[in-house]
């Protein structure tokens, strides 16, 4: 607020610097002539300090608004004040600004007054401050500098949203174009508008790819229109039964480990997986299996065994058909099957390659050259037509060697 003399009609001055200079009030070439009032003297000055600043960044704004060859009135609809506005506030990050002391001034004067009615105290402080035409056209020169720097920033933020690695950079650059539109109203500001729903579209159509979903332990790689996209944030994890407990960071991928203890007893086990990436989150749901990379196998119905080759009393070649069922997706390699009858030799396929990936009742078909003799091995003779299977496999997701023992298992015969 300017300290203006004609206060004294209804105040009464209680003390003074000296005898009011000529230029209190005035105006002179190469300097500014500021006035601030407050309650304590340290007030009254930062108002001048302010006034200082506002007169500098005012002269900017007016010089750049005369040069500027498009008429803002009539563009888009944007009022003139609009672009005093857009140009102040560019003008405000000048470096000069934050240089404006009060020991750099010509010249001071101060008045300490009292109001007669309301016997308020108050202080008036006027400033000369020395600001030349050559200081101005400098700073117009750095303002214009500065501005043409924001437009080629403009420009390497946006091609740089398009080569983005890290999906930390989405954050940086969506907060960057922002900060820099909220200063702008020409053309720039469409620009950046029409930029950010780029970007966000191209954040939104982030994929999660998952390598390995197994109890407490989780894999993914996240891509964006076939490029690997890395990340080295801690991302929150939010679970309805697990706890994160470690991140590690992959070449292509990303591993949560997890406590999983309570996904068994939970229904519909799940996590998430959110970063946080400025004024955006980026988030990735997953169910959690706590039965992943299992293998259980049993058998669904009789083992039938056809004789391919036989003599008169025994059998040589048989095409044998197992109606083998698998209670997970999950792959393995059958390596042996045996089958034992009661008091007999035991039917054994061994070296076999027989991969599986399917979830229930698959047709496994083997040939065996075992020698069965046709009396003792036949189901028709027994009342009971029933025997031990072993099938040795390995599971493929985790490379471990298994055997399911099943017992009771009935087969037939043809003969």
């Amino acid at each position: 607020m300017p300290f203006n003399i004609t206060f004294a009609q209804t105040s009464k001055t209680l003390d003074k610097s000296g005898k009011r200079p000529a230029w209190v009030n005035g105006s002179e070439n190469n300097f500014i002539i500021i006035s601030g009032i407050g309650n304590t003297v340290e007030e009254a000055k930062n108002e001048c300090i302010k006034g200082i600043r506002d007169n500098i960044i005012n002269s900017i704004a007016v010089n750049v608004r005369s040069k500027t060859e498009i008429n803002i009135v009539q563009q888009n609809g944007k009022s003139d004040e609009k672009l005093k506005f857009s140009v102040t506030s560019q003008a405000a990050n000048i470096p000069f600004l934050n240089g404006i002391s009060l020991s750099k001034a010509k010249d001071y004067y101060w008045e300490k007054v009292i109001d007669k009615k309301s016997k308020a105290v108050r202080f008036g402080y006027n400033i000369k401050y020395p600001f030349s035409n050559a200081e101005l056209q400098g700073l117009i020169d750095e303002f214009q500098k500065q501005d043409e720097e924001t437009s080629q920033k403009i420009k390497y933020l946006l091609k740089a949203s398009d080569t983005v690695t890290v999906i930390e950079s989405y954050g940086s650059i969506i907060a960057q174009l922002k900060l820099i539109q909220n200063s702008l109203i020409d053309d720039r500001k469409e620009k950046i508008e029409a930029g950010l729903i780029n970007i966000l579209a191209n954040l939104q159509s982030v994929n999660f790819t998952p390598i390995l979903n197994m109890p407490g332990r989780y894999v993914v790689k996240i891509s964006n229109k076939q490029k690997v996209l890395k990340t080295y944030q801690r991302p929150e994890f939010k679970s309805n039964c697990g706890k994160i407990t470690q991140v590690n960071f992959l070449d292509s991928a990303i591993q949560i480990i997890y406590t999983p203890d309570l996904c068994k007893y939970t229904d519909n086990p799940k996590g998430t997986l959110i970063f946080n990436l400025g004024q955006e989150k980026l988030s990735h749901d997953f169910n959690i299996d706590v039965n992943a990379n299992k293998v259980e196998l049993n058998i669904d119905g009789d083992i039938l065994i056809k004789k391919s080759i036989e003599s008169d009393d025994k059998i040589t070649s048989a095409n044998i058909e197992i109606p083998l069922y698998s209670k997970y997706t999950y792959p393995f390699v059958i390596r042996r099957v045996e089958m034992k009858f009661e008091n007999l030799n035991p039917i054994v396929i061994d070296d076999l390659k027989i991969e599986n990936k399917n979830k229930g009742v698959n047709i496994l078909k083997i040939n065996t050259q075992s020698s069965l003799i046709k009396s003792t091995t036949s189901s028709q003779n027994k009342s009971f037509p029933y025997f031990l299977v072993n099938i040795y496999y390995k599971n493929l997701n985790t490379g471990e060697e298994n055997i399911s023992t099943l017992s009771n298992i009935r087969f037939s015969t043809d003969w």
